[in-house]
């Protein structure tokens, strides 16, 4: 046996923790205070596919509830190594297909 001990995870600082809270308050505002996409978007969104590529795999047509997702995800990808916080990335996930799904089948059924 080697004496090798497996190194523990740092924990956040109160620091990153309200640095953290300030991010995903101006995400919030980002979200609900949301101005409507431009024209071009509108247009992009109208079908799930744009110039070949699936819409919901462009960022930069992402609505603003799907770029709050990804920037959550990110959240919690970057607090650490974790089951747990792998299963929240995996639900998040989850949520960002479904507000996916739900756009696209939004624009497709609109006139």
């Amino acid at each position: 046996m080697s004496g090798y001990v497996r190194p523990r995870p740092a924990l956040a600082s109160m620091d990153d923790l309200f640095a953290l809270s300030r991010r995903v308050s101006a995400l919030e505002r980002e979200v609900f205070y949301a101005k409507p996409p431009s024209v071009a978007i509108q247009s992009a969104v109208q079908s799930a596919l744009v110039d070949g590529i699936p819409r919901r795999c462009r960022v930069d047509l992402a609505t603003p509830a799907e770029a709050a997702i990804r920037a959550a995800m990110a959240a919690v990808e970057a607090a650490g190594a974790d089951m747990r916080l792998t299963a929240a990335v995996m639900a998040l996930q989850q949520a960002l297909d479904a507000v996916a799904d739900f756009v696209e089948r939004d624009a497709q059924s609109a006139p």
